[in-house]
């Protein structure tokens, strides 16, 4: 019973702000029960991590094919592909343009920085 209220809440909240990852991931899943949908954002969190290193990882998963490293990549990649993960949604506006931008916060992740039209550029104290 918690289950579905966790789901249904998921599936017609609209968050704006936040991870861009972790919001298309509760918009793209298809979880029935609540564990499901935690495996989603799971992905989301990991393919943010594969975009922050994917030159070491690549190299890890070409010099270690058969490994259980590369096999949980190549699952985890998958998953990220069929959620639509790198590309965008609708729910990518919710709020408008400005609930659009703050997803390129680039503090936490690097890889958004190539992403994001704006740099942060500190403002020195007058």
């Amino acid at each position: 019973m918690l289950d579905d209220a966790v789901v249904r809440f998921a599936q017609r909240v609209q968050i704006v702000g936040g991870d861009l990852l972790m919001n298309r991931a509760e918009q793209k899943s298809t979880a029935v029960d609540a564990a499901l949908l935690a495996g989603d954002m799971a992905v989301a969190q990991e393919f943010g991590k594969y975009l922050n290193g994917r030159a070491y990882i690549n190299l890890l998963i070409a010099s270690t094919p058969d490994s259980a490293f590369a096999a949980g990549w190549v699952i985890t990649l998958l998953r990220a592909q069929e959620l639509g993960l790198s590309g965008p949604t609708t729910g990518d506006f919710n709020g408008g343009l400005t609930g659009f931008w703050i997803l390129f916060d680039t503090s936490e992740y690097p890889w958004r920085q190539a992403m994001s039209p704006f740099r942060k550029v500190p403002i020195p104290p007058s």
